[in-house]
């Protein structure tokens, strides 16, 4: 018994010692508060959205303080390698390109690609129109995406904001772009005058996860439990309700 009971002590400090060398940390995690409702700044400056709220609570399950620093999102994998932040916390999906130069988490988000345009319009996601002008944010998969499709137009951008309004007007015939942000920007910030529609030729799941530098094992570990806590408890589903239009 004492055996037992000293096996099962031992098992519990393993499992649970990344969470104690975290404690009283600061987590740094970059954002492009450019990203809503996922990343995003309120009305007084500050950072807020879905992956605000979510990290967090992983904070608050692994007992440290997490602070954001906002880095155009060109500029993130340079700023993690060269000791800038801790971590990529701004809606980064996962792909095999990326895993080359940073190390994941567990996924915490799942998404899929959608094409917005201007609500009178009878374009759909599965137009294979010559010539038609798609925007995009430089660097995403959604760039990717549609550089894979003939007879697109493709025009990168900085800002995803700034590709919508130029789509609002005229100059684009739609933005391809994650589908919790272009529910937003059809329905809130544009307010129905840009509708959503289906999803592109071929487009496969995607998952969201936190970026660390390559071989941080200790904070991935540490990361991996903190989202863990923060599922297992439901608060995902929780903040894709308050933040998530439907």
């Amino acid at each position: 018994m004492i055996k037992r009971f000293l096996l099962l002590v031992l098992l519990f400090c393993v499992l649970t010692a990344p969470l104690a060398r975290a404690g009283g940390k600061a987590l740094v995690c970059a954002i492009d508060p450019h990203w809503p409702p996922l990343e995003f700044l309120d009305d007084d400056g500050n950072p807020t959205g879905y992956t605000v709220d979510f990290m967090d609570a992983v904070g608050r399950a692994l007992g440290i303080t997490v602070e954001y620093r906002q880095v155009a999102w060109r500029d993130m994998l340079t700023g993690l390698e060269e000791g800038k932040f801790d971590a990529i916390c701004s809606s980064a999906s996962v792909t095999p390109e990326r895993k080359k130069d940073v190390d994941f988490s567990r996924p915490y988000y799942f998404l899929k690609q959608r094409l917005v345009v201007q609500s009178g319009t009878r374009i759909t996601a599965m137009s294979d129109k010559s010539g038609m002008r798609v925007g995009v944010l430089k660097g995403s998969t959604g760039a990717a995406v549609a550089k894979s499709l003939p007879g697109l137009s493709v025009h990168q951008y900085d800002e995803i904001g700034t590709a919508m309004e130029n789509l609002f007007v005229g100059g684009l015939d739609g933005v391809l772009v994650d589908e919790p942000v272009a529910l937003y920007f059809a329905k809130i910030r544009y307010q129905g005058k840009l509708k959503v529609t289906g999803y592109p030729p071929g487009s496969k799941r995607e998952h969201y996860a936190v970026a660390v530098k390559k071989g941080n094992r200790e904070l991935l570990q540490t990361l991996n439990q903190g989202i863990a806590a923060v599922k297992a408890r439901g608060l995902d589903r929780e903040l894709r309700m308050k933040w998530v239009t439907r």
